[in-house]
């Protein structure tokens, strides 16, 4: 049995992400030719995950209602060009909005 105590907080999802890739190559490394079960638990571990998770659902919640959405509004208005014509600012103010955040990032 090992315990480990981490610098960084469990809040910090992008630091721990890198971690427990590493510490899973390491695990595949060690186990791969031996009979050994080696496995972790903790509140770190419990948050990282579910931080790729939810990125990860929001990311495909998102496709599905812009879908959707490119859907109805043809299927409302009868007509190929018209959900583009609406989804056209939407895309345009996405764009924008990463910009924004990128600038004021860096």
């Amino acid at each position: 049995m090992l315990f480990v105590n981490l610098k960084s907080k469990s809040s910090e999802t992008v630091r721990n992400t890198a971690f427990f890739k590493q510490l899973d190559q390491e695990i595949k490394e060690i186990t791969r030719n031996s009979n050994l079960n080696i496995s972790y638990f903790g509140e770190t571990a419990i948050t990282t995950a579910n931080a790729a998770q939810i990125r990860k659902d929001s990311f495909f919640t998102s496709i599905f209602t812009i879908f959707l959405l490119i859907i109805l509004f043809g299927i409302f208005f009868k007509n190929f060009k018209s959900p583009i014509l609406v989804m056209l600012p939407v895309i345009f103010g996405a764009l924008f909005a990463l910009y924004i955040n990128l600038f004021y990032k860096r």
